[in-house]
């Protein structure tokens, strides 16, 4: 079956889970005939409750802390390039991407 490609843009992710449900997921998708792409993305879906396939318009988030003119600045910077935020700006980034 052939992959899906993305229309969007899309970020590679990695995480360490634990191994037995990681064989579970692999099995299921395996059954299913789905990627562990598709299982992750529809599983964060409904995390977030999201209907699956809605286009996410991030840019339209009126509170987001991406709308900041100092994070925008710095997210367009080389990757490794260093972050001078102040102890009080960081905790303030921090705590509203918690929110």
């Amino acid at each position: 079956m052939p992959r899906q490609k993305s229309d969007g843009p899309t970020r590679q992710i990695f995480a360490n889970i634990k191994e037995d449900l990681y064989i579970k997921v692999k099995s299921k998708a395996a059954e299913q005939r789905l990627s562990m792409r598709d299982i992750i993305e529809k599983s964060l879906s409904l995390y977030l409750n999201i209907p699956i396939g809605q286009d996410l318009a991030f840019d339209n988030i009126k509170d987001s802390i991406w709308n900041d003119s100092n994070i925008s600045i710095k997210v367009e910077e080389p990757i490794g390039s260093p972050l001078n935020f102040s102890e009080e700006e960081a905790r303030r980034i921090a705590r509203e991407a918690f929110e």
